[in-house]
């Protein structure tokens, strides 16, 4: 299992996969854990999170994250930590997420599963776009919420 504790400031993990073709990313996580993820060719990470749910509170859950051709590539896996003291983007200052990897399953994709992927990437007419800017709002602070 790869652990990151609160505020640690861990630095950056890679995984390369020595896989070829197109597969299904599925990240096993913990409750609680908040984890930045990417491929080595994608530009920035994506923030994954599991939340707590009483029944599954002690237990490993399958995130899925996204269909890729994983010809070449590694997994970078990033704490996620917001700075907070100006111009010290180390400071022990700097809040940080704790995450709890257990796993990194992969299925790969039919032929034809990859089409279909290619083919939606290629859709124009209904792409969705989310932005979201807190500008130090309640929000900001609201995943913290686990009362």
């Amino acid at each position: 299992m790869l652990v990151v504790g609160e505020n640690t400031a861990a630095p950056e993990i890679r995984y390369p996969f020595g896989l070829k073709v197109w597969h299904a990313i599925y990240i096993g996580l913990l409750p609680y854990s908040v984890l930045q993820v990417r491929l080595k060719s994608d530009s920035t990470f994506c923030r994954i999170t599991q939340q707590h749910e009483q029944a599954s509170y002690n237990r490993i859950e399958d995130l899925f994250w996204k269909c890729a051709d994983l010809t070449g590539q590694e997994i970078v896996f990033g704490q996620f930590c917001r700075q907070v003291v100006p111009d010290n983007a180390t400071s022990v200052g700097n809040p940080c997420e704790g995450a709890w990897v257990g796993y990194i399953k992969l299925i790969p994709l039919a032929e034809e599963e990859v089409r279909a992927v290619e083919a939606d990437r290629r859709h124009t007419e209904t792409r969705c776009l989310f932005a979201h800017n807190d500008a130090w709002s309640y929000t900001l602070f609201s995943s913290h919420d686990r009362g």
